[in-house]
């Protein structure tokens, strides 16, 4: 019976007894080894134990930063730019000006809208009729029956918005002369 494990008896060559209950059992050597190894590793985790919240904690506050920055952007990115923001939004802003104009006209039309009926809509935008953009001003191009054209600039280009009575909006990324002239979108 090579090979064979043989329980709770007193002839186990190894001197391992697996399962037996006294001390004067040959096998009692192995569980007193078994034990002490056993003892040793519930020190050892003991100690593991005590480390535990600490590292739980490094993970926590790890995970934390790690979403933060996921959500946020990395903190070494630049904040956009708020002159962008600024452009785009008196262009909104205008547009938002002009179909009120447009809504207090008994026949439909955008003709009659000029820098001084716009700032009588909207006097928080600086309105103007030039051949160029500026920066900061929004400057009516195309104040027609149907459509109009704003255009605004900022340190990273030019914008411009045709809007037609029916309410149709075309965006684009030029100073435009023209409504076709607007194109691109942003």
């Amino acid at each position: 019976m090579k090979g064979a494990l043989r329980a709770n008896t007193d002839d186990n060559e190894s001197g391992r007894c697996f399962g037996g209950t006294h001390r004067d059992r040959p096998g009692m050597r192995y569980r007193d080894g078994m034990l002490r190894r056993f003892s040793a590793w519930i020190e050892e985790t003991a100690a593991a134990r005590v480390a535990l919240p600490f590292v739980s904690a490094a993970l926590l506050i790890g995970g934390a930063l790690m979403i933060a920055l996921s959500l946020g952007g990395s903190p070494a990115a630049p904040a956009p730019s708020p002159t962008v923001a600024s452009a785009r939004a008196d262009l909104e802003k205008a547009l938002a000006a002009a179909q009120a104009y447009l809504g207090d006209q008994q026949v439909p039309s955008f003709e009659g809208f000029n820098p001084k009926s716009a700032d009588g809509v909207d006097a928080s935008l600086t309105w103007n009729r030039a051949e160029t953009a500026s920066e900061g001003v929004v400057t009516i191009r195309v104040a027609g029956e149907r459509n109009l054209l704003v255009v605004s600039k900022d340190a990273m280009g030019v914008y411009c918005i045709v809007t037609n009575v029916t309410g149709g909006d075309t965006r684009g990324t030029q100073d435009a002369q023209t409504s076709a002239e607007c194109t691109g979108g942003w």
